[in-house]
């Protein structure tokens, strides 16, 4: 058996038709795979399991909606000389040993001492209407022991589900996001393709601050499609500041365990230097950091570190013990502005302590 083309997503469907609840024709019913069908004559019959019909109701024709494909039993030919003639179409794929088949006149016949629960099975392609014309043995009745209609239903799409980026997440600029996604199958069906922007597990796009979206493609193999998309905002990263202060010399000298006596007019020659570190700690390169103290202030560029250094700063200790000083970095398109401040001296009983 073989249906008509059918679109995209359709598959085949095959209920009965429950012929013993049937009342007495004309009926008709719907079947779960949505085929409607009718019937024009005859009745269940009380003395065998079948849906009957005779020469004097004349042909019994079922009727349906739509193109569908059949699969029926003709029985209750027990009689002598009584026959059913089927359609144009139909093929037999089994013909009880107590019935006879010609292929020539399309017609199923009893054969001696056949009894009225033997049943010969046939199919029907395609088809919008199955008529049985009873032939011989016009006493007597005969009829269709079951009838199973297969029709095309729409099947359900596959579905897709995104666990990363989650709808509505929010990451800052550069960060490490691996897209993670499946594809699942509609009863029925399997999975012929399931991509994303990017290849499962590889980084979505990060690269700049601002609303994006990331999408999943599921196709069926019956040719369905499903698209999911997600949507998630890139912040700028929010840059650390660690502030680390080193001496290139002491101005005037003085021996001893590194300790200066407190003298306002005691001034030190300082690299003032600060890393520049992303929310992951990884080295933000190439940025401007601006360092300012008490004596005035400069700029360099964090380096493959992140570290940028000012080199013979000089400071009066004085200003630095009160002020110490600050690094600041004012931002990117990618990173938010930070500022750190460090002081290079504390006091001691003996004087100021470099840190």
């Amino acid at each position: 058996m073989a249906l008509a083309a059918a679109p995209a997503g359709a598959v085949p469907q095959t209920n009965p038709i429950p012929l013993d609840t049937l009342a007495a024709a004309p009926v008709n019913g719907a079947l779960a795979n949505g085929a409607e069908w009718t019937v024009d004559t005859g009745g269940p019959w009380t003395g065998g399991s079948y849906y009957h019909f005779t020469c004097a109701t004349g042909a019994q024709t079922w009727t349906f909606d739509r193109p569908v494909d059949l699969r029926f039993g003709i029985t209750g030919l027990n009689a002598p000389g009584e026959s059913v003639q089927l359609p144009v179409g139909v093929e037999p794929v089994s013909i009880d040993p107590l019935h006879q088949w010609d292929p020539a006149t399309r017609t199923v016949s009893r054969v001696t001492n056949a009894s009225q629960t033997r049943v010969s099975v046939f199919t029907l392609a395609n088809t919008e209407e199955l008529v049985l014309t009873p032939v011989g043995g016009c006493g007597w009745s005969r009829g269709v022991s079951f009838i199973e209609v297969t029709s095309e239903v729409q099947a359900d799409p596959p579905s897709v589900s995104i666990d990363g980026p989650q709808d509505g997440a929010e990451f800052y600029a550069g960060q490490q996001v691996p897209a993670q996604y499946a594809c699942q199958p509609a009863t029925g069906t399997t999975i012929a393709s399931c991509e994303g922007d990017v290849a499962n597990g590889a980084n979505v796009d990060t690269s700049s601050p601002g609303t994006k979206t990331f999408s999943v493609k599921a196709v069926g193999n019956d040719g369905q499609e499903t698209t999911k998309t997600v949507t998630y905002t890139v912040r700028k990263s929010k840059a650390g500041m660690r502030i680390e202060p080193s001496v290139l010399a002491i101005l005037p000298a003085k021996p001893g365990r590194g300790l200066l006596p407190l003298s306002p007019l005691a001034r030190v020659t300082l690299t003032f230097a600060a890393r520049l570190v992303d929310e992951g700690g990884k080295p933000v390169v190439g940025e401007n950091v601006t360092f300012t103290g008490a004596g005035g202030s400069c700029t360099a560029r964090t380096d493959a570190d992140g570290v940028a250094n000012c080199g013979d700063f000089v400071n009066g200790l004085v200003s630095l013990l009160s002020l110490g000083y600050s690094a600041r970095f004012d931002g990117s398109a990618t990173q938010q502005p930070v500022a750190g401040h460090g002081y290079l001296i504390e006091a001691t009983d003996l004087g100021l302590r470099l840190l």
